[in-house]
């Protein structure tokens, strides 16, 4: 990315241009229920970008 004087800044805009440098094709389409991507987290990467939920849920 600095090659391409994105040194800080991350948008969706630069990150699908990244990919397709990489041959990898970023998709995203408006639904009913909002945003979706062809795009799917790993397992390590879980703990960064979903939410934690320490106490169960109420019965």
């Amino acid at each position: 990315m600095e090659a391409h004087s994105y040194n800080n800044t991350f948008s969706l805009t630069i990150f699908a241009t990244m990919l397709k440098e990489y041959g990898l094709n970023y998709d995203k389409r408006r639904t009913n229920q909002g945003m979706q991507t062809n795009l799917t987290l790993k397992e390590e990467s879980n703990a960064d970008w979903l939410p934690k939920c320490d106490e169960p849920a109420a019965k």
